[in-house]
């Protein structure tokens, strides 16, 4: 792609026809872009021509003396004051550029002074506009000059006849202010005076050495102090030091306002050959009588600038209203991966998420903790180690461990643990007592007692109970509706609470015998390996089956929630007892029917051996009574 440069020409001087230096300064953009770099220029102007290699330019500007390398011979101005200077940077030919002559040859008078040495050499020639003085071999060694504008200037020459110092009014006619130039053998340069190609014209102090030229290695110089808008508030002084070398290596130093504009501080950057590698400088977004130093390696913030890899500062803690010092120190592969350091703690995250804390708890007393983080997605630090305090004051230590999703929690202190779960299901456990706690039911374990809660209170409690200085133990069973079992070592099994004041809608059993006559009794056997958890008995077994009954008297089965059914063999009494009262009516009825056909024989002995039917079922019933 081909390149266009442009140059904007700043101020430029000669110092007297005699002088044959010109110093030049200019703005060199790339594109439209202001250019930080290095360049070999080439200068001419008809048969004069001189290339200045590696330019240092910044910003933008640079600045070079004409003449310094390739003398330039005689007057360069024609009769209108005006020299064509063309400029060619690294083979590509700028526009032409018009100077225009500062200083006019003087127009001698007709009358001069000439004063010779001893030897009669010349040794001062003076007329209207120029005093110049020689020595005893014939070279002039100070010149003293007045231009058309009715500036000044004073050159002063080595004994080889050398300019080595030039003492001069610069600009360009709308700024103006004094320039003092020193020169060393082979382009060493002591230049002070004001940068009048600047619109404010302010002071500057440079040093040149001898290995580059052009490129001050010492600048001091008076700038304007902007705030966020543009608009000036102030002036200040800046020092930059840089070598010779090919790099950005060096130490700058200068005032940067705060972001209000109404306080300053001093700003100081230490450059690497490249890069910065230090910056020291006041808060200017926070407090700037703060201080803060930054340390950048060469990776990139994505910005343009540097990442700062490690930053020490002075911060202000509101809840303590005191000032601490704050180190953090940052990789340049990960922005998650970063430690910082306080007066308060320390707090260290890696790349994955993954955390180690250390620090006062302000909201606790400034108590202790320590915490260890999984990963970036874990909602609570997996660990903690605290010291806390309770509300009588007393401090204590605890350790606190949390599952990723902060839905499982885990705290040991010194007197207990406990187990819990977002669903508030826990367990917490002391030295008197264990607590198992969910939102379906509760149970405690202590010395004393072991109680389980349901939501609708207390539905049982095992525990220890002394009379009469015996102690035994108890267990109390209770429903939602006030039932009640009360059982120990006085106990009696076979008594069923049947109290007539706990019962309502009392009526009596029908057609008792007709149903005991449809079941059946049997015996059999349990399942006891298929139903392990059961722990049913191996012997054979007499009774009933669940099903059978239910097609009979369902009131005495009951079905659990898998399907199992059981009966309530206590209640069979009951039909028992019916059934026995209406064979006993039979048995009456028979009985009379049988007295009264005592002469029919026949009749009495069919009777008779329908009786002892009777008196065999009823035999049966009361052996099925008994054995229940």
């Amino acid at each position: 792609m081909k390149l266009i440069y442009s140059v904007l020409i700043l101020a430029f001087f000669a110092l007297s026809l005699h002088a044959q230096k010109i110093p030049f300064q200019g703005k060199l953009t790339e594109n439209g872009t202001a250019l930080t770099t290095t360049k070999n220029i080439t200068f001419s102007m008809s048969n004069w021509t001189e290339t200045h290699e590696n330019v240092q330019i910044t910003d933008g500007f640079y600045a070079v003396v004409l003449g310094s390398i390739t003398p330039i011979e005689g007057n360069i101005y024609n009769e209108a004051g005006e020299a064509i200077l063309s400029v060619e940077i690294e083979g590509v030919q700028l526009d032409d550029i018009t100077l225009y002559a500062p200083i006019v040859k003087p127009q001698m008078m007709s009358s001069e002074i000439k004063l010779n040495h001893p030897n009669d050499s010349l040794g001062a020639l003076v007329n209207a506009n120029n005093v110049n003085l020689y020595s005893e071999d014939g070279r002039k060694k100070v010149a003293l000059d007045i231009n058309q504008y009715g500036g000044g200037g004073l050159s002063v020459y080595d004994s080889a006849g050398a300019n080595k110092a030039w003492l001069f009014p610069y600009g360009n006619g709308e700024h103006t202010g004094g320039m003092l130039s020193l020169y060393g053998d082979n382009g060493a340069w002591v230049g002070t005076g004001f940068r009048t190609w600047e619109a404010n014209g302010l002071p500057f102090f440079h040093l040149e050495g001898y290995d580059v030229e052009h490129k001050p290695l010492v600048e001091l110089q008076v700038n304007e102090v902007h705030d966020n808008t543009g608009s000036k508030i102030s002036e200040s002084g800046s020092l930059k030091l840089q070598s010779s070398a090919d790099s950005q290596a060096g130490f700058d130093l200068g005032v940067k306002p705060n972001n209000n504009g109404d306080q300053f501080a001093a700003e100081m950057f230490l450059w690497g050959h490249n890069t910065p590698n230090f910056q020291f400088a006041g808060q200017s977004w926070d407090n700037i009588n703060r201080p803060m130093l930054q340390l950048f390696g060469e990776t990139s913030d994505g910005g343009g600038w540097y990442k700062t890899m490690a930053n020490l500062s002075v911060s202000y803690e509101y809840g303590k209203t005191a000032e601490y010092g704050d180190l953090l120190l940052s990789a340049g592969n990960d922005d998650n991966q970063k430690t910082q350091v306080t007066a308060f703690g320390l707090w260290h995250s890696g790349a994955n998420g993954s955390g180690i804390n250390l620090y006062e708890k302000n909201w606790d007393n400034d108590l202790p903790i320590f915490e260890l983080s999984q990963t970036s997605t874990a909602t609570w630090p997996i660990l903690q180690v605290q010291i806390n305090k309770d509300w009588e004051g007393t401090e204590y230590p605890s350790i606190d461990l949390h599952n990723i999703n902060a839905d499982l929690f885990t705290q040991f202190t010194h007197d207990h643990l406990e187990f819990r779960d977002t669903l508030n299901t826990k367990i917490n456990i002391n030295k008197d007592v264990i607590d198992f706690n969910s939102s379906n039911g509760s149970a405690t374990f202590s010395k004393e007692h072991i109680i389980f809660n349901t939501p609708n209170g207390e539905m049982a409690k095992m525990s220890t109970v002394n009379e009469n200085g015996t102690d035994r133990g108890e267990v109390i069973l209770w429903d939602q509706n006030g039932g009640e079992l009360i059982l120990n070592t006085s106990t009696d099994f076979s008594a069923i609470s049947s109290d007539r004041r706990y019962k309502s809608s009392i009526t009596p059993l029908q057609n008792s015998l007709e149903k005991v006559m449809l079941l059946k009794g049997v015996s059999y056997f349990y399942r006891a390996d298929k139903f392990p958890k059961k722990s049913f008995d191996t012997d054979l077994q007499i009774g009933l089956i669940a099903q059978e009954v239910e097609e009979v008297l369902p009131e005495l089965v009951k079905t659990d929630k898998d399907g199992y059914k059981a009966v309530h063999y206590a209640q069979t009494v009951a039909v028992l007892i019916e059934a026995i009262k209406e064979l006993n009516q039979k048995v009456d009825a028979l009985t009379v029917e049988n007295t009264s056909l005592k002469a029919n024989l026949e009749t009495a002995q069919a009777n008779a051996a329908q009786i002892k039917v009777l008196q065999t079922q009823m035999l049966q019933l009361l052996s099925e009574v008994q054995s229940k």
